[in-house]
């Protein structure tokens, strides 16, 4: 069996969801990611702007399934090598690659690399640092980690002990917006809470375009699903009659997946 997919896959939960990246694009939205791998028994939380992917082969996609959703696009992994996607880094504690990662986060807050939002919200690592940055390289690095293992927020659930690891993630990162220095991009839980949706709306400017040729599987919940989608797709004006016989080629459900792969 195959340990990875020839294409990147995005999941979500809804039908909706998926038709609107299917008529615009990806747009970026800000997440929250828990950096326990930076600091063993501390707590860094910080919302990031970024959309996901996976390469997990679509016979080993039922866990994925369960916790990201039963509506998704693959698209070739050509075209995300293409836009600058990559593949994260899993980090263990206590790893060599935790220490360097950490040594790399003290530094960059020693040379005045921190965000605005960053200080007020955690003075314990950024204690008498200006507020002031130039260059956001050495941070931007540290989001394109995750720990190896750890707990996820799910609504409000928490899953524990999940390995992140077997979610092959590929991450964008929209980083002309990131690296601007004339404004905050970047910042912790109670900011999301409160202006989530106008931060969002910011960042979805920055957008990751596909075409019909870049799609390779259009993935929904189930069978009976894929008369109303071919109907939706015939609707979608940015594509012409062949990329639309096209995307219809590429519609399959979950069910067939789980039944077939």
């Amino acid at each position: 069996m195959k340990l990875s997919a020839n294409s990147l896959f995005h999941f979500t939960s809804k039908k909706k969801y998926l038709l609107n990246i299917l008529k615009g694009s990806f747009s970026p939205r800000y997440c929250l990611e828990t950096f326990n791998h930076i600091y063993d028994g501390e707590i860094l939380e910080l919302a990031i702007p970024m959309t996901c992917f996976c390469d997990i082969p679509l016979s080993a996609m039922n866990e994925h399934f369960t916790k990201y959703g039963e509506y998704g696009i693959g698209l070739t992994k050509e075209w995300g090598i293409r836009n600058g996607l990559s593949p994260i880094l899993y980090v263990n504690n206590d790893s060599f690659s935790q220490k360097c990662i950490q040594k790399t986060f003290e530094t960059s807050l020693q040379h005045d690399l921190v965000i605005t939002d960053l200080k007020e919200t955690f003075p314990e690592f950024t204690k008498d640092i200006p507020n002031i940055y130039e260059h956001m390289y050495a941070l931007n690095l540290l989001f394109l980690t995750k720990p190896y293992i750890g707990d996820m927020p799910r609504g409000e659930k928490i899953l524990k002990k999940i390995e992140f690891y077997n979610e092959r993630e590929w991450r964008y990162l929209p980083m002309e917006y990131l690296l601007r220095t004339n404004e905050s991009t970047v910042f912790g839980k109670d900011i999301l809470q409160s202006k989530g949706e106008k931060v969002n709306e910011i960042v979805s400017e920055f957008k990751l375009e596909f075409t019909a040729n870049d799609i390779k599987y259009i993935i929904v919940s189930e069978e009976k699903e894929i008369a109303d989608l071919i109907s939706e797709i015939n609707s979608i004006e940015k594509f012409n009659k062949t990329d639309k016989t096209f995307l219809i080629s590429r519609l399959i459900s979950v069910e067939q997946i789980k039944s077939d792969f």
